[in-house]
């Protein structure tokens, strides 16, 4: 009987460690469509989506709407802020695209929040215990927490790292030049032709 007992308590306990194992090793969630709405939001302002057709006329805006929160927004071209020499590609440097995005709430009737998002290909994890973003602009200093989220293929990690930023700062900083950043240890300033890019949401984000 006491074997029976001891045999039956390892039956039951083998596959309560393998699901404890496994939990171990949880994959990256996808990145949203949009970032989630912040519980502090800030100040809503005017619909930019009544001049839709006027902003995909004059600009490369791309228009998003997630059907399935109910989000929708506008956001820039992804531009190449960093990428590493030809001889160490992805072997010590990240790949590092980035582009900036204003989203609205269910409803398309307010701006709710602003931000910078940064794509990034490496071989290994770059932006895992450090997304921060600091920004140089006209001699000004900012400082931000970013999100972090990534997954694993074709050998290489791709990380999504997503800036909340309040759009009147934004604005600020994207008018700035010159524009130098550092996101986790990775440096680097923005051009002029990707800071051109990145300014046609200025009007979104000054209405």
């Amino acid at each position: 009987m006491q074997k029976f007992l001891s045999l039956l308590s390892l039956v039951l306990f083998i596959p309560i460690l393998a699901v404890a194992q496994s939990s171990e090793h949880v994959p990256f969630p996808s990145t949203p469509t949009f970032p989630p709405i912040p519980l502090s939001t800030p100040t809503p302002k005017a619909n930019p989506n009544n001049n839709k057709a006027e902003l995909k006329a004059k600009t490369n805006l791309r228009f998003r709407y997630d059907k399935f929160t109910g989000m929708s927004g506008w956001e820039t071209k992804l531009v190449t802020v960093w990428k590493p020499s030809f001889a160490f590609q992805f072997v010590v440097d990240p790949y590092v695209e980035l582009k900036v995005q204003a989203f609205a709430g269910k409803g398309e009737e307010t701006v709710m929040g602003c931000g910078l998002y940064f794509y990034s290909q490496s071989k290994s994890w770059y932006y895992l215990d450090n997304s921060t973003l600091a920004v140089l602009a006209n001699g000004n200093r900012y400082s931000f927490e970013g999100k972090q989220e990534g997954t694993v293929g074709g050998g290489l990690v791709y990380e999504h790292i997503f800036v909340l930023i309040p759009c009147d700062t934004l604005s600020t900083i994207l008018k700035s030049d010159p524009l130098e950043m550092r996101l986790g240890s990775t440096e680097f300033k923005v051009k002029d032709k990707n800071l051109k890019e990145l300014r046609m949401i200025l009007p979104v984000l000054s209405n």
